[in-house]
């Protein structure tokens, strides 16, 4: 594929979902190449090996709930590749299961699971492209523990002290639980952009159906997700890569945000395949704005990382920013095939 399509193929994406409207906000991480399955369902798969775990860890540290009660996140996924049961020989089909939680403390919490499957589409002979198709069903549900006077304070459900003390007031132990079905389609292409240099692109849709969490005597429907990536490698040198991306979410019609960044990685020790990695960006097109920087490294088929977030243009009570850990293992349980792929893999 060449360089003018990548850049068309680029602008289109970032015209559809920029010029979107949206209204709730979906979880977000700074290592956007660590949450695969929750970014894409057809994500699922997308590495070279047997089977892959993934794991981020976010303290977002805003004091939304009062002094010392932090926004914290977590997400892990295992996804396998399965061989031999596709439609053509070079295909292939994945299988995997994402689990996503974020909450303030005990007080809120919202939990995801979603299994996937992803068929793999090889497009050329030499199976350098491929098209990635991938399907998600899972639950939601959403936890509130705590007094009608805490959700109403906070803004997180109702105004209306009167009408939530009362749910409170009937609920067992005073907990609220309700979930919900959610569906997740997703489409990934992956293919060279050059001599050096690929790329792989992806959009997907989760909640079609808006489905509905009934929490505080009143229905509050999930509206339609919208996310977008793009990630481009490119060797500079024999020893330096070179990895700008983005990501843009849209949802229902008031927010909405785009994580740019800049990545570059460096071989550190040649014979244990040690790459060190470092890198910049920014998350706009929302409220709570923020500088990124990363560090990290590759050990192998292992990966590990650290982010930091300062935010900027948000009030001082929200926080400074976010500190978050990222971890990925790929394993092979078979004999790497030779010869070694001459482009850099890219590692979703």
């Amino acid at each position: 594929m060449s360089l003018r399509l990548l850049q068309i193929t680029t602008a289109i994406l970032c015209i559809f979902l920029c010029s979107q409207r949206t209204e709730a906000q979906f979880i977000h991480y700074t290592h956007m190449n660590m949450n695969p399955l929750m970014l894409n369902p057809a994500n699922t798969g997308g590495f070279y090996g047997t089977f892959r775990l993934n794991a981020l860890l976010r303290d977002q540290d805003w004091r939304v709930a009062g002094p010392n009660e932090e926004y914290q996140m977590v997400n892990g996924s295992v996804d396998i590749n399965i061989n031999g049961i596709a439609l053509k020989k070079e295909d292939w089909i994945s299988v995997g299961v994402n689990f996503g939680r974020q909450g303030i403390t005990s007080n809120f919490v919202r939990q995801e699971m979603y299994p996937s499957i992803a068929y793999h589409l090889v497009l050329d002979k030499k199976s350098m492209s491929d098209l990635a198709i991938g399907f998600s069903v899972g639950n939601v549900s959403n936890t509130l523990d705590g007094s009608g006077d805490y959700i109403t304070r906070n803004g997180l459900i109702t105004g209306n002290t009167g009408d939530v003390t009362q749910t409170f007031s009937t609920a067992q132990e005073g907990k609220i639980n309700n979930s919900s079905v959610d569906y997740s389609l997703g489409f990934v292409l992956t293919t060279p952009a050059g001599r050096s240099a690929d790329f792989k692109m992806g959009i997907a849709m989760r909640q079609p159906f808006n489905p509905r969490i009934n929490l505080t005597g009143a229905v509050s429907e999930l509206r339609k997700d919208f996310t977008g990536f793009l990630f481009y490698y490119t060797n500079l040198s024999d020893r330096f890569v070179w990895k700008p991306g983005f990501v843009v979410n849209i949802e229902g019609k008031d927010a909405r945000y785009l994580n740019a960044q800049t990545n570059f990685s460096y071989q550190f020790n040649e014979k244990k395949d040690v790459w060190l990695n470092f890198g910049v960006g920014a998350r706009l097109l929302t409220t709570i704005k923020s500088l990124q920087a990363l560090l990290g490294a590759d050990f192998g088929d292992t990966r590990v990382g650290l982010a930091f977030d300062l935010h900027f243009g948000v009030p001082q009570a929200s926080g400074p920013g976010a500190i978050e850990l990222g971890f990925s293992k790929i394993f092979k349980i078979y004999k790497k095939p030779e010869p070694e792929p001459i482009m850099l893999c890219p590692r979703l």
